[in-house]
């Protein structure tokens, strides 16, 4: 709603236009419209295109009806204004439905994508994880192409350390995963920083420069991992890997429904059953620097390439942080540092 204002109080008459990829169920896109709505913008002002790979899905989202458990929040007044109830479950009500238009397409069918224009903000949440790095690398290659200058980009929290490196400024409100594309800068994603791998589970194998070490973690208890570099990295009786990728789990699905409180709590909790796993500590990196706290975020990436001194994406969330607090130099170095270790991968 505040970037659409921004644009409209300007005097631009171009409407403000939304692309929500992937739709699923329209859920997101009519909660953008039912947005505006509550805002009071000009319905004729305000676009909203809806897009996906499944037929099935696009059939479902132009049906428009939702089960309870698509509703979230304590609140769902919103329910009774927008939704009408019947034997199936909530029908969305014409007025809103009309103000979306869905239709079916694959983020690769490059002609197609790029033949709707550009757009002010893109929702593309918990696509990119899902892509082999290359594909990756191509999808935000065509994302970057249709955001205009000035356009806004919303990621999931897994997939924001892609976005770090130039071209992109982060939005400063807690909780959200957003950046705002710089009108003249060359874009991270032309640097090859798309090609970053997201974090995945389990955790990934010991660094490079560890070979010929035992790891830090293994299937029996390490004797220590106490470290004066790093003293509050603590031995530990490592507990069953499902228990610990649940818990782990647990946090990613928090934060990406916006929980960062919780999310912060329960990777708190699994970072002490396991202080010595890098991506723990790079998730509760995120999830802090999402809450507004830069220096303990700072912290803990830092943490992260000490337990794995190949974290491209902790280097490239380090580069954003310290470039915010105006250490250029420190940050350009981190930067190069991600490249070289991104050009030497296979």
């Amino acid at each position: 709603v505040r970037l659409a204002r921004e644009k409209l109080s300007a005097g631009d008459p171009a409407p403000f236009r939304v692309l929500t990829i992937p739709c699923a169920g329209g859920e997101e896109p009519l909660s953008v419209v039912m947005a505006a709505v509550e805002a009071g913008l000009d319905p004729g002002r305000v676009a909203v295109d809806a897009m996906d790979i499944s037929v099935q899905a696009i059939a479902r989202a132009q049906e428009g009806v939702y089960r309870g458990t698509s509703f979230r929040g304590r609140d769902l007044s919103f329910r009774d204004r927008y939704f009408l109830q019947e034997k199936e479950g909530y029908r969305i009500r014409e007025e809103i439905a009309q103000r979306v238009r869905f239709f079916h397409a694959n983020l690769f069918d490059e002609k197609i994508v790029k033949a709707q224009g550009s757009y002010d903000a893109v929702f593309c949440r918990n696509l990119l994880i899902y892509l082999t790095p290359r594909a990756r690398k191509k999808g935000m290659e065509i994302l970057d192409r249709v955001i205009t200058p000035g356009g806004c980009l919303f990621v999931g929290h897994a997939e924001k350390s892609a976005m770090c490196l130039g071209g992109y400024e982060w939005l400063r409100d807690p909780g959200v995963f957003g950046c705002r594309k710089l009108p003249k800068a060359r874009t991270a994603l032309r640097n090859g920083i798309a090609a970053l791998m997201f974090p995945v589970l389990p955790s990934p194998a010991p660094p490079k420069e560890a070979a010929g070490k035992k790891p830090l973690q293994t299937a029996s208890p390490p004797r220590s991992v106490r470290s004066t570099r790093n003293p509050e990295v603590r031995a530990v009786q490592p507990e069953e890997p499902k228990s610990r990728e649940s818990l782990l789990a647990r946090a990613r699905e928090l934060a990406d429904r916006g929980d960062l409180e919780n999310g912060r709590k329960a990777c708190g909790e699994y970072l002490e059953k396991s202080p010595a796993d890098p991506e723990g500590h790079f998730l509760l990196g995120i999830i802090l620097q999402s809450m507004g706290d830069d220096e303990l975020a700072l912290r803990h990436f830092g943490k992260t390439l000490y337990l794995n001194p190949r974290h491209q994406e902790a280097m490239s969330c380090m580069a954003f942080l310290l470039e915010g607090r105006g250490e250029h130099g420190k940050a350009l170095r981190m930067r190069e540092r991600a490249q070289r270790i991104l050009q030497a991968e296979p």
